[in-house]
């Protein structure tokens, strides 16, 4: 063999390290993805209990919630009015939080499905979303959009059935 075949012998065998390597990147890049949001799901689930904790764990935070998601401000005390507007504020940040995960690719559709619905289901209570259009602009864009598409979507969905049952406002 001479020179020349062992230069290309040496390219060749460097070439399969290069894949090799290139394999074997992929790999551990894979499961570096899969490891960081297994630990990005567990931070959400973990801030999400807590949050709930926080009103579960005390019956009067309960009675708070309560009644500002369905009143608003105006049913709390300064005091009541200020634990409500911390715990919403907390809230939001959190949901934040979520979006921009999911939005990133770090949170799957599946879950963050199942946390869109419970965000949505409180739109319907008048303190909640009174709160949010008062507070939005302290949220990111992304999410004052998201927020703005859905009540646009419940307000268009109330109008369309209150015009399929005229007797609804009576009840």
């Amino acid at each position: 063999m001479d020179l020349n075949a062992l230069g290309n012998l040496g390219e060749f065998i460097g070439a399969i390290g290069v894949i090799v390597s290139l394999i074997y990147v992929s790999v551990q890049l894979k499961q570096n993805t899969k490891a960081v949001r297994a630990s990005s799901y567990q931070e959400i689930s973990h801030n999400s209990l807590e949050l709930l904790s926080l009103i579960i764990s005390d019956p009067d935070m309960a009675d708070i919630w309560g009644r500002g998601l369905d009143h608003g401000a105006e049913a709390l005390d300064p005091v009541e009015h200020f634990r409500w507007h911390s715990m919403l504020l907390a809230t939001f940040r959190h949901w934040d939080n979520l979006y921009y995960q999911y939005r990133n690719g770090m949170l799957e559709k599946e879950l963050w499905k199942s946390y869109r619905f419970m965000i949505r289901s409180y739109l319907v209570r008048p303190g909640f979303r009174d709160w949010w259009l008062q507070h939005q602009d302290a949220f990111s864009e992304s999410l004052q959009q998201l927020m703005r598409g859905w009540i646009n979507t419940l307000d268009h969905a109330a109008t369309r059935e209150m015009s399929f049952h005229p007797a609804a406002e009576d009840e």
